[in-house]
């Protein structure tokens, strides 16, 4: 594949830059990027359909799943397009930025992705996840085209703390108003803050996490804070969703690896170090997220 891995795909780190329609294909592929949406988004949505009353066996399962894969994969493309001019500096093989596909694809693209999640959610759910999920969707464009730079890249934890709250008001015969999806939604703010932190110290152009540009060990702090955070609130979430307790040890367990990604925020911190850290708090978390996936079901 021209020296460009399942990874750099998956990731749209890059993409074969040859046109050819094969290589427009993986292209588009590399677009939505994939190993993003089953990391972050896909757990939560899982973990939160549970909690919600949805089983396995639950037709809105599956369908719940297409509809949250789609939107977020949206969202990703739309902010590719957007970050296409400065991808030339930092990530010139992606299929944007190489020029593999326009920009007007992409965007065509977005929408094709969009109209059937909007569709989904209408008519399989009901207005309120709709309107949630397309005020995350209006969110994620504003985001990257101009809250980002302007404020600062930990803006991006608003369209992320929508996802819980859409997939409890389409799958839950509760209100919105009740606790859990608040918490999840809190989680999800805490955990991207973190990973997004980590993320970001990888980057050789500092950019501001929100108004002002941090300082390594502020980096640092803010990550520690936001895993502490991410903790607690999971605690709640034990407490408020009456879940086994043996979530705990899972939660302490991940909490404890979370934390060890932190020495490589420090001054003395290295690219691969960090990268390699922040791969760890992912997958930390994923398991975190599945885990109260099978307790919710199992409760």
């Amino acid at each position: 594949m021209s020296q460009v891995s399942v990874e750099d795909i998956l990731f749209d780190f890059a993409a074969p830059t040859e046109v050819s329609l094969r290589n427009r294909i993986i292209g588009f592929i590399a677009l939505q990027r994939l190993g993003r949406i089953a990391i972050i988004p896909l757990p939560v949505v899982i973990a939160t359909a549970a909690l919600a009353g949805a089983r396995l066996g639950d037709p809105r399962f599956p369908i719940l799943l297409v509809m949250a894969w789609l939107v977020v994969a949206s969202t990703l493309v739309v902010n590719g397009v957007v970050d296409a001019e400065r991808d030339k500096q930092k990530w010139p093989l992606r299929p944007l930025a190489s020029g593999l596909i326009s920009k007007s694809e992409g965007m065509l693209y977005s929408i094709t992705l969009a109209g059937p999640a909007f569709a989904i959610a209408l008519v399989v759910f009901n207005w309120l996840s709709t309107a949630i999920i397309f005020f995350g969707y209006i969110f994620g464009y504003i985001y990257a085209r101009y809250t980002r730079d302007g404020i600062g890249y930990l803006t991006v934890v608003v369209p992320f703390s929508l996802v819980p709250l859409a997939v409890w008001a389409a799958v839950s015969p509760e209100t919105i108003l009740t606790p859990v999806p608040w918490l999840l939604a809190a989680f999800c703010v805490a955990y991207v803050t973190a990973s997004n932190t980590a993320n970001e110290a990888t980057d050789k152009v500092p950019v501001k996490p929100l108004f002002v540009q941090f300082k390594p060990f502020t980096e640092m702090v803010v990550y520690v804070a936001a895993v502490i955070i991410a903790l607690f609130i999971g605690i709640l979430i034990v407490f408020y969703a009456q879940v086994s307790w043996l979530y705990l040890v899972v939660l302490v367990a991940v909490t404890a690896c979370a934390l060890t990604a932190a020495k490589s925020l420090g001054s003395q911190r290295s690219p691969e170090v960090v990268k390699k850290s922040y791969k760890i708090f992912t997958l930390s978390n994923a398991v975190s997220l599945l885990s109260l996936t099978v307790f919710a079901l199992i409760k």
